[in-house]
This record gives structure tokens, C-alpha cells and sequence, in this order.
């Protein structure tokens, strides 16, 4: 989501109160199988396709996903009332809603997440399976090991996009990683190591499948205190 421009420090209070304490409880208590999400901001001003906050909830299982696609592709099923909420939550704009599943992961971090990166990638239209396939193996045995390595992040979930849901931005990237750190912000920048070791050619080149993916998205968020 993104609030209004304009918004001041006490409607951003309001906003992420009425998150925490009403919106979430609604989602949770429409949607079985929703876990209490994990909260983000945007490190940086956002963009139109960019939502400044970002929510993550988990699913338990197939049969939920099932579930959740069959209400939002049947009015009838899904007509329920979320409460309006204060007004600096009805002016807010729901930038993303996609649902992924994850494909691989490692372990998550045992301690408290500092940074989260969000990297959104399409692989090349025209790729064969064989190729496909070429490509998810380097990304998850060549590219992730690099971001961990050169990024200074400790755990990592990549993503495969189930299903796009209604929203102001409608072109989700195919494959979606999410990594994850727990150092210090004032002990680390992700970013431009990232960007350093990019520089200096400490990051694998790959297959030439993987040459011509398209990155979508490079993203980095801050965590908030995460719903109740």
C-alpha cells in the first residue's frame, strides 16, 4: 500500500494502528490459513508501482491458496465488509496484491530481521524448457549464493507467481526472491555492496538464458513492528 502525499506523522500512526489492530484481524479471520503478516517500508520514496508499505502473509497450505483464488474470482464468495477506517486509511492505494509460491528457501533468520530485499524477475519469453530449466538452476545455485555472499544477507525464499489480484500495478515479474538480514543498518549498506561487487565482476555471469532475463524489480524495505 501507499499513503496519501501529505500524510503526517500522526496519519501514519493512524494508518499503521488501524493495520495492526482491525485490518489485519479482518484478513485473518476472512481468509483461513492466513498467518499474521510480516510489515515493511520502503526504503526509499516510492514510485507509482512501488508501494511505500508492504505486507507479507503467509499461507499454510495448497487447499488455502485454492480456497483464497476461488473468493476473489467469485463475487458472491467473497462479499464481506472490511471496516472503512480512519481517512488516511481510505485514501491509501493498494499498489500490489500477487500471490506466490515459494520454491525454495533456506533456513529464516533465528534473530530479528534488520533489511529485507525484494528482486522480481522474468525470465526471456521466448525460452525454451530446456532453457527454462537452465535458468532457475543458476539462479538458485549461482545468483542467490552471490546475493547472500556479496550482499551480506543471512537467509533468502525465492518465489514462483500463482496469481495476479486487482490492484493499481496488474504486470507481476514470473519469480520473485525475497533476502533477508540481520546486521546492524549502521553496520552494513546491502545496496551498494551489492553494487560494489556488480563494479568489480564478483557476480557469476550465468547461462546466456540468464543474460537476457529482465529484472523487474531490486527493491529494499526496513521492517515494521509486525500485526498482532
Amino acid at each position: 500500500m501507499t499513503t496519501a502525499a501529505g500524510a503526517t506523522p500522526e496519519d501514519i500512526a493512524r494508518f499503521h494502528g488501524f493495520y495492526d489492530e482491525v485490518h489485519v484481524k479482518e484478513v485473518l479471520a476472512a481468509n483461513p490459513g492466513f498467518g499474521v503478516p510480516l510489515r515493511y517500508e520502503l526504503d526509499h520514496e516510492p514510485d507509482p508501482v512501488t508501494p511505500r508499505w508492504l505486507a507479507l502473509y503467509p499461507i499454510e497450505e495448497e487447499r488455502q491458496v485454492d480456497g483464497y483464488l476461488e473468493r476473489q474470482r467469485d463475487p458472491g464468495l467473497n462479499a464481506r465488509t472490511y471496516t472503512a477506517g480512519p481517512e488516511v486509511w481510505s485514501s491509501a492505494s493498494f499498489v500490489w496484491r500477487v500471490l506466490w509460491r515459494r520454491v525454495t528457501a533456506s533456513a529464516p533468520l533465528a534473530g530479528p530481521v534488520t533489511g529485507l530485499l525484494v528482486a522480481g524477475v522474468d525470465p526471456p519469453s521466448d525460452a525454451t524448457d530446456t532453457e527454462l530449466a537452465e535458468f532457475t538452476d543458476f539462479y538458485d545455485t549461482g545468483h542467490i549464493p552471490d546475493i547472500l555472499q556479496h550482499g551480506g544477507y543471512r537467509s533468502y525464499a525465492r518465489y514462483e507467481r500463482v496469481a495476479d489480484l486487482p490492484s493499481a500495478f496488474g504486470d507481476y515479474p514470473r519469480f520473485c526472491s525475497l533476502y533477508t538480514t540481520d546486521v546492524p543498518r549502521d553496520e552494513a549498506d546491502p545496496e551498494s555492496a551489492l553494487a560494489k561487487a556488480g563494479r568489480a565482476g564478483l557476480l557469476s555471469r550465468g547461462p546466456e538464458v540468464w543474460q537476457r532475463r529482465t529484472t523487474r524489480w531490486r527493491l529494499w524495505f526496513t521492517p515494521l513492528s509486525s500485526a498482532g
